[in-house]
C-alpha cells in the first residue's frame, strides 16, 4: 500500500496526515528542494516513514514522487492533482537530463 493510504473494510482510504506529507513533498520538489534535503529534513524532524521509523532517503521520496497512484484511479483516491504530478515528473526528467543521468534500467 503506498504511503498515505490504508485499507478500511476492503476500501482504500486516505490517511490525512500522511497524505498532507505527500503533498508537501510534491510542493517542495516543485519549489526546488532536492530529494536528499527532503530526506534529511524528515529524519531530523523524526517523521516516520511507511515502516513507522524516522528513516528516509532520496530513493524512498523519489518513489513517492513517481507513483502515479497518488493522482487517483478506480482503486486509489486522489492525493495530488494530475497537474502537480506531471509538473514534478517534468522537473525530474529535466534534472536527470541536465545531470546526464541514465534512467533506462532495462
Amino acid at each position: 500500500m503506498p504511503f498515505g493510504y490504508k485499507m478500511v473494510d476492503g476500501i482504500v482510504t486516505i490517511q490525512q496526515e500522511k497524505a498532507e506529507l505527500v503533498r508537501k513533498m510534491f510542493d517542495a520538489y516543485i519549489a526546488g528542494v532536492s530529494l536528499i534535503q527532503m530526506a534529511k529534513d524528515l529524519c531530523k524532524q523524526g517523521i516516520p516513514n511507511a515502516n513507522g521509523k524516522p528513516s528516509w532517503n532520496h530513493g524512498s521520496i523519489g518513489k513517492i514522487l513517481s507513483n502515479r497512484k497518488y493522482t487517483g484511479d478506480d482503486f486509489y483516491p486522489t492525493i495530488v492533482t494530475e497537474e502537480m504530478f506531471n509538473t514534478v515528473k517534468t522537473c525530474r526528467e529535466k534534472k536527470n537530463a541536465e545531470l546526464n543521468r541514465n534512467t533506462n534500467y532495462h
